[in-house]
């Protein structure tokens, strides 16, 4: 029988989906990344210990946010599941990086707690998210990466930017995508345009929950 999969995005808690997955019919299964991701090198090897601690198979839909979007393709490619990407991406190029850093300074930075800071947190807030609906979440899931185990912070650091061993050719079933999102760019596929910016699913959540009930339904 099909199931719900939900995975959230980097720094997010499943409660990310608090206002789409109630519209939604079905079984649900909410996947923590805190909990779950322990040192997996990148998203194929985190997709594969999803797959075999929750059975996902062909029947199953995996619904991802962010960083949750991209492990959702590598299920996909592995399981045959059905994915939807919401602020997501197939291609690595499309995530935009808040600091012209080599993705391994970004992560060693994380490792000694130099990269998720008060003030790293007040630029971008300044820069991106000041006066938005999605000003007080976004604040929140930093703050979460600032106070964290850092160790599981790196571990989805590694999962978000570590190039896969296979690259997916998995294609997800529905892409959901603002044009105001400054963390991941449009796809060059299509897809459906919501409001908002990276964090719709909080802000516009009616807008994302509606097209993924017509794939369900279809």
């Amino acid at each position: 029988h099909m199931r719900l999969v939900f995975i959230p995005g980097l720094g997010e808690n499943p409660d990310v989906f608090d206002l789409v997955a109630p519209a939604l019919p079905g079984e649900k299964v909410f996947i923590d990344n805190w909990k779950e991701l322990h040192g997996q090198r990148n998203a194929m090897d985190y997709a594969r210990h999803l797959a075999t601690k929750f059975q996902i198979n062909k029947d199953d839909v995996v619904i991802g946010h962010s960083m949750g979007g991209w492990v959702a393709i590598h299920l996909k490619q592995l399981t045959g599941c059905r994915a939807v990407q919401i602020a997501s991406w197939t291609n690595q190029k499309k995530i935009i990086r808040p600091f012209p850093l080599p993705d391994w300074l970004s992560v060693t930075l994380a490792r000694l707690g130099l990269y998720f800071l008060p003030s790293v947190r007040n630029l971008l807030v300044r820069k991106n998210y000041e006066g938005k609906p999605s000003r007080d979440f976004f604040i929140s899931v930093f703050n979460r990466l600032m106070s964290a185990d850092r160790t599981k912070v790196v571990a989805q650091l590694h999962v978000l930017l570590n190039q896969t061993a296979l690259s997916p050719e998995a294609q997800p079933d529905l892409r959901i995508h603002a044009k105001g999102d400054l963390l991941i760019s449009v796809p060059d596929e299509p897809f459906i345009e919501v409001l908002g910016d990276h964090f719709t699913i909080i802000t516009h959540p009616e807008s994302v929950s509606g097209p993924i009930a017509e794939i369900l339904a279809g």
